[in-house]
């Protein structure tokens, strides 16, 4: 949903931001990309993952996705356990920079402060 206001400043129009990142994926300019990256077939992954249904959350390969089919980069801020981590997703979906995505560990110095 988060996508669908960024671009269109309500959230009204997530299933089709979200059917169009899907359709992106299937698309053999960056599938067989993406398919290096996920280690099997775009169509099989999105079956498995039940991406085109609403109420699925989107995983790296999604949000890869959406910043190749935008055009930009994208960071993605997440807690694991006691940790705040930052990922940088390319959207440029170089087999390099696909196997590279890293995560960085934010220091948590209090509850309101991150540096």
């Amino acid at each position: 949903m988060a996508i669908s206001f960024i671009l269109t400043s309500v959230e009204n129009h997530h299933l089709v931001v979200r059917d169009r990142v899907v359709r992106h994926m299937e698309c053999a300019a960056i599938g067989s990309k993406l398919e290096g990256y996920l280690n099997k077939n775009v169509t099989d992954y999105l079956n498995s993952s039940s991406m085109d249904r609403d109420g699925v959350w989107a995983t790296d390969a999604e949000i890869i996705s959406t910043a190749n089919l935008l055009g930009c980069d994208t960071n993605v801020y997440y807690k694991m356990g006691e940790k705040l981590n930052w990922q940088f997703l390319h959207s440029s979906l170089s087999a390099t920079l696909l196997m590279f995505a890293f995560t960085w560990t934010i220091v948590r110095v209090t509850t309101t402060t991150l540096f």
